[in-house]
């Protein structure tokens, strides 16, 4: 009889494991942990992703949407999640150009994830329908991994865990097509450390890669080769909001170095994390200049008849910078850093021993954080 029992009971749990397991699936969500073991909170992707694509798109209506992401996502699992910085990007461009896709999303870790595709503000019909397909492709491929790790994660951590919240804040990439000449995808991620003791300063880590893409690798017979791309990175800048309170750099890496070769890089201040990362030099080099306050300036040096020219090249430079404690977590949002790429002069080709250097002009792009701390109460 008693074990009848038994298999009664076991029979009734097995039977609302089954059930249980449908549910969540049907609703798309994930389980979030939580403080109180009697309730869970179920994430849904769509709840918390813009997509847009178009003609009609301005930075100024995708920042209002992702802040209002964040809002929601803060008040639905502020109290699940620990401390920490949430974040999102603004896209920078100049006046004649205009940001043809974008999507943004915020992970169920809290970390932020989005694309942006521009493009010549005059351009046809046509280069915005390839823009919406890069965004397509992104979004099938990248940042599908990227929810899906963030999944297991979040429900791999311990509802308790004071740390759990990982390091990374956001992940953006901006591509820009110069048609005829080449692309160039402009991609930064973004960390803070949350393990650190120091308890004047928070310590942050920009570290970007720089992909150019020439014609001639494109097509396979537009002349264009990589020439003289530059990256900046600028932890000094204000745009809406200000820059960290107290921002210094620590580190700036690489240095000036010759190519073609590859090399080690690492970023720590002694007190903080290491991140730490490999980047390949072009040939025949990559210069550091430091042009003014908190910018940092990368200028990769091509050989036009060296194989690096001919190929699709990725430069990963990065800045350890650091910002008050006490001010960068008064809940105000500011801003970690600035990346561009100057993309004048970024290409050329040689006819009839003549160079011609393209693109001209203002092509000086790319995107910035934004950042508020998040102390498990909902901000207004």
């Amino acid at each position: 009889m008693k074990t009848l029992k038994i298999g009664v009971i076991l029979l009734a749990l097995l039977l609302a494991a089954m059930i249980m397991v449908p549910m969540v699936n049907a609703t798309n969500g994930q389980i979030l942990p939580t403080r109180d073991a009697n309730s869970s909170l179920s994430y849904k992707p769509e709840e918390f992703t813009i997509a847009y694509s178009g003609k009609d798109l301005t930075q100024g209506k995708i920042d209002e949407r992702s802040d209002d992401l964040i809002k929601s996502f803060e008040s639905k699992f502020g109290k699940v999640l620990p401390s920490g910085y949430l974040g999102s990007t603004s896209v920078q461009l100049a006046d004649d150009e205009k940001i043809a896709a974008y999507e943004f999303r915020i992970l169920p870790t809290g970390e932020t994830i989005s694309y942006a595709d521009i493009v010549s503000a005059n351009e046809n019909d046509t280069a915005f329908v390839k823009a919406k397909e890069r965004l397509t492709e992104w979004s099938n491929t990248i940042l599908k991994e990227k929810t899906e790790a963030a999944n297991s994660k979040a429900n791999s951590l311990a509802p308790t865990a004071t740390n759990a919240l990982p390091a990374i804040i956001t992940t953006s990439q901006t591509s820009r097509e110069y048609s005829g000449v080449g692309r160039v995808i402009l991609s930064t991620t973004w960390y803070w450390d949350n393990v650190e003791t120091d308890s004047n300063n928070d310590y942050f880590y920009t570290q970007s890669y720089l992909q150019t893409n020439p014609g001639i690798a494109i097509s396979g017979f537009e002349p264009y080769k990589n020439y003289n791309p530059k990256i900046e990175i600028d932890p000094g800048y204000s745009y809406t909001y200000s820059h960290m309170p107290g921002a210094a750099v620590i580190d700036a890496e690489p240095g000036t170095t010759t190519g073609s070769t590859t090399i080690g890089i690492s970023l720590s201040s002694g007190k903080s994390l290491t991140l730490g990362w490999s980047t390949s030099i072009p040939d025949s080099s990559v210069s550091l200049t430091n042009p003014s306050g908190l910018k940092y300036r990368w200028t990769e040096n091509f050989n036009w008849w060296g194989s690096n020219a001919n190929t699709l090249f990725i430069f990963r430079p990065g800045v350890l910078s650091t910002s008050s404690q006490t001010s960068s977590r008064n809940g105000s949002t500011y801003v970690v850093s600035r990346v561009t790429a100057d993309c004048e002069n970024g290409f050329m080709k040689i006819v009839d021993g003549i160079p011609y250097i393209s693109p001209t002009g203002t092509n000086y792009w790319g995107h910035l954080l934004n950042v508020r701390w998040s102390n498990g109460y909902i901000s207004s």
